[in-house]
């Protein structure tokens, strides 16, 4: 960080660093930190552009890499099932219009009235009797035809 100060900026630096315990403190950490690392350095090694450029061949070499003609092929693809896709739901869906069911028959009303009705029938042994014998009258109506016409409003 020295190198982007200028000559004034570093003295008076180095003056605020003589007079202040803590900031000397904080140096010698950081000038103990960047030694050690520069120990360890060299045992690392610095590669030059041909071992770089031979790493980079290594990695190339065994990274897999998709064939370009595959790529090529995805719209097509897609264009293709997108295509099967309508062809199928034309054919699932052919001839279902939207035609609404016809409403359910409405549960018949029916008023049954019994009457009975005397007749003179012959018994079993021949002699006339008056036996009462019964009728049944019912009346079915539909819901929707027993509704009444609506009636004219008077003012």
């Amino acid at each position: 960080m020295t190198d982007q100060l200028s000559q004034a900026q570093r003295l008076r630096l180095a003056k605020h660093i003589a007079h202040c315990q803590s900031c000397y403190a904080e140096l010698q950490r950081e000038l103990a930190t960047v030694y050690e690392l520069k120990r360890h350095l060299p045992a690392l090694g610095q590669p030059n552009a041909t071992q770089l450029a031979r790493i980079w061949q290594g990695v190339k070499a065994q990274t897999w890499q998709k064939p370009p003609r595959y790529t090529d092929l995805r719209p097509a693809s897609a264009l293709l099932t997108l295509t099967l896709t309508l062809m199928c739901a034309a054919f699932v869906f052919r001839g279902s219009a939207a035609v609404a069911a016809p409403l359910p028959p409405s549960p018949a009303i029916v008023r049954a009235t019994l009457t009975p009705i005397f007749t003179e029938t012959p018994d079993p042994l021949g002699n006339a009797m008056a036996r009462p014998t019964a009728s049944l009258t019912a009346l079915y109506a539909n819901a929707p035809s027993a509704a009444p016409a609506p009636s004219a409003r008077k003012p």
